[in-house]
């Protein structure tokens, strides 16, 4: 159970570590994710700029609450945090790609966005499930510190994984000539 708390804590507080920084290093990058939560077209216009402000903290404090210092038992409120966004972020992409609104994800930030796809949802709910997870490993077990070498870089990997993911599914993606 330590590898799997570990694990969880590492990929999850990690993906929403990069979103949140993506989304407040900078004013044009928040202006950036609010433009693409607008183009969305699930909000009223007057609450764009609310919501994306409350997206960006709440996902800053993810990592934060995932923590294992200075409080332990704040890790089932930091997965509880992530898997309540998570279901909030799918629902959003699942209702554009059904209407075929012609959005990006600005999850990560970068140069350019790549539209909804499938695979968004699909990340979205492996990393619910890892939330999940991570609930259950939390008020199951607390980590060992040898637990640490093992869980933490694959954890690693997969965020930036996760991060990156429009780049690599576009790397094995065909283009059209």
């Amino acid at each position: 159970m330590p590898y799997l708390l570990l694990f969880a804590r590492c990929l999850i507080g990690l993906t929403f570590a990069l979103s949140a920084w993506s989304k407040l290093r900078g004013g044009r990058e928040f202006r950036a994710f609010a433009a693409s939560l607008r183009d969305m077209r699930v909000l009223p216009a007057r609450l764009v700029g609310p919501v994306a402000g409350t997206v960006a903290v709440a996902e800053a404090a993810v990592p934060v609450l995932l923590l294992p210092l200075p409080a332990p038992g704040l890790a089932t409120l930091g997965f509880l945090l992530a898997g309540a966004l998570l279901a909030a972020f799918t629902v959003a992409v699942v209702a554009v790609l059904r209407r075929g609104v012609p959005a990006s994800c600005r999850c990560f930030g970068g140069p350019t966005a790549a539209p909804f796809r499938r695979h968004h949802v699909v990340r979205n709910l492996a990393l619910i499930a890892v939330a999940a997870a991570g609930v259950y490993a939390a008020v199951a077990d607390t980590p060992a510190g040898a637990a640490v070498a093992l869980a933490v870089p694959p954890a690693a990997v997969a965020a930036l994984i996760v991060a990156r993911l429009d780049d690599l599914v576009a790397l094995f993606t065909p283009t059209p000539p």
